[in-house]
């Protein structure tokens, strides 16, 4: 057995899904009640090569969402230093920054080690770039 929607039927029913997904409602709720909170807020979708994405939903992410980083909390060259610790994909992050901005003082490899080293030999303005720059 098939069922053939349409894309409008198609997008109210992943709008449904998506919004009882994100929110906390009761799902014993009528569609109706759905239906009234859609029409004050309806979510806007936005195709992007054969990809749908919600368009007011989400905020842009910047990279340091990405990474887990909150941006005020890098002080000092130690701080940067403990959230590449925890999080290996920034530490290749800055890794490969460090191959392409500082050719003589670039990172050996992507351990702890190598980037203490990198962030011993940066001067403060070379380190405020470093965090945030590029």
């Amino acid at each position: 057995m098939s069922i053939k929607l349409s894309r409008r039927s198609f997008l109210k029913g992943l709008s449904t899904v998506t919004f009882l997904t994100f929110q906390k409602i009761n799902v014993s709720s009528t569609f109706e009640a759905l239906g009234e909170i859609l029409d004050i807020e309806p979510l806007i979708f936005n195709v992007h090569r054969k990809q749908l994405e919600i368009a007011n939903y989400f905020n842009t992410p910047n990279r340091y969402d990405a990474y887990g980083v909150n941006q005020s909390d890098i002080k000092t060259k130690d701080d940067l230093i403990d959230y590449c610790d925890a999080n290996s994909f920034l530490l290749r992050q800055v890794y490969e920054y460090s191959q392409q901005a500082f050719e003589d003082k670039m990172m050996e490899d992507q351990s702890i080690e190598s980037l203490e080293g990198l962030i011993k030999n940066l001067d403060s303005n070379q380190f405020i770039g470093f965090t945030f720059g590029n």
